[in-house]
């Protein structure tokens, strides 16, 4: 068997990244990834301008403070000014608005108070407060002070995202200021799902004797949607070899064929026969890893396909080192792995040594460590217990234990839509039974 490392790299290569172009609008653009590089058109900041509401003054005029200053404007955002700050003097500013001429600082209003003068209300001969143009700066300021300079954030013409990248949310806000209406994305890789097993019936139906709703069929199509691809059909066959044949015939008109059940050695197991029938090269079939060991890949002109083993935490897992990285590289992607990182295991993991184990678990933050917290889980067919978990601990083959205090490696699930840190939440996910 080929280990994983030797099975991803098999994919990759037969991976190609696509080089055409398509143009999205803007609210549209979020998941797709960058065709070509954007560059800001202008200044950002376009402007000095206040970081802060209070007033824009001379630090100098400040430096013996409390100091009472004339109030000469205001600026609101989208505002200008209209009189320049000299000796003595202060403009009333909210944040985001130019600073004006002469003002080298911003006094946060918080520091200051109003100095209010007394005047006789007429006709009643009272005496009460009322406002004056007037300001006493409480707290002096530096030169600079809560200025959020011109440029200072990006400079006309500088590249503010690649090509090649995922774009989220907060890159949109980005592309806007660059002026961006209509974003060059790379094409959505077009993939079909096929579920295999006369044990499968849809999720709204009540499933007869020896009979299991088809669970893997929406995971994937959920899973397929995050990674940023396009789902064109999804389907099922039963355990015979002419229908699955003709399912997987119809399902070679997308960029990658997922299919789930009948990779295995049994006597039902009949995608491996179809895919020679139709033609398909296998690239290779079976893979030193639990779970998901009967994984399959291979390749039908330039669809490729995938074939997962039936158990749904396999279908996961198969996904996630195998197919995410090639959907990634089919759009182009500069980043194509899951994340994987380093934490401290919070109990005993143990694995089979001869394979390489994925086992989940919640991940915490306890006395300045992320941690790998074990969760109740009781294999491959038990997504109730791999959805407890946040990520999956890696135990490479000829490790069939780690101990609770041990450095392991983790793959995160997070970017195929579990919740990270969930486990702070409900601490109970993180005992197993």
């Amino acid at each position: 068997m080929l280990t994983v490392e030797e099975a991803s790299a098999r994919v990759r290569a037969h991976a190609q990244p696509s080089s055409e172009t398509e143009f999205v609008a803007l609210e549209a653009c979020s998941r797709r990834i960058l065709a070509e590089d954007v560059r800001s058109d202008s200044d950002l900041p376009a402007f000095d301008r206040s970081a802060m509401d209070g007033f824009a003054v001379r630090a100098s005029d400040t430096a013996e403070s409390p100091v009472v200053l004339r109030v000469i404007d205001a600026i609101a955002a989208g505002d200008v000014g209209r009189l320049a700050v000299g000796e003595g003097t202060a403009v009333r500013i909210m944040t985001g608005a130019p600073i004006p001429e002469g003002a080298d600082a911003v006094v946060m209003v918080e520091h200051t108070e109003p100095v209010e003068r007394t005047q006789a209300v007429e006709g009643a001969g009272a005496v009460g407060a009322v406002p004056s143009d007037r300001v006493r700066i409480l707290r002096g300021v530096e030169p600079r002070q809560n200025i959020r300079f011109r440029g200072e954030n990006v400079a006309d013409g500088e590249v503010v995202a690649r090509a090649g990248q995922r774009l989220r949310p907060i890159d949109v806000a980005i592309l806007a200021t660059a002026g961006i209406e209509r974003v060059a994305v790379r094409p959505r890789p077009r993939v079909s799902i096929l579920s295999t097993g006369d044990e499968l019936v849809d999720p709204g139906r009540t499933p007869g004797p020896g009979q299991i709703r088809n669970s893997n069929g929406p995971m994937l199509a959920a899973m397929v949607t995050e990674a940023g691809a396009s789902v064109v059909r999804r389907t099922s066959a039963g355990d015979r070899p002419t229908e699955i044949e003709g399912a997987i015939r119809d399902g070679l008109d997308a960029d990658v064929l997922l299919l789930s059940g009948g990779v295995s050695m049994g006597d039902h197991d009949h995608v491996a026969a179809a895919l020679d029938a139709v033609g398909a090269e296998t690239v290779f079939h079976r893979v030193a890893m639990k779970p998901g060991k009967p994984v399959l890949f291979a390749r039908c002109g330039s669809t490729l396909v995938f074939g997962l083993p039936g158990n749904p935490v396999s279908v996961f897992i198969g996904f996630a080192l195998f197919v995410q990285p090639a959907l990634a590289i089919l759009s182009a992607a500069s980043r194509v792995d899951a994340p994987r990182g380093r934490a401290v295991a919070d109990g005993e993991f143990r694995g089979p040594e001869k394979l390489c184990a994925f086992e989940p678990c919640g991940l915490v933050v306890r006395e300045g460590a992320l941690r790998a917290v074990p969760v109740r889980y009781r294999g491959s067919g038990d997504p109730h217990g791999a959805s407890r978990g946040d990520a999956f601990v890696v135990l490479p083959a000829g490790v069939a234990r780690v101990a609770a205090g041990d450095s392991v490696e983790v793959l995160s699930t997070t970017a195929y839509g579990a919740a990270p840190y969930a486990m702070a939440a409900d601490p109970n996910r993180g005992v197993r039974e």
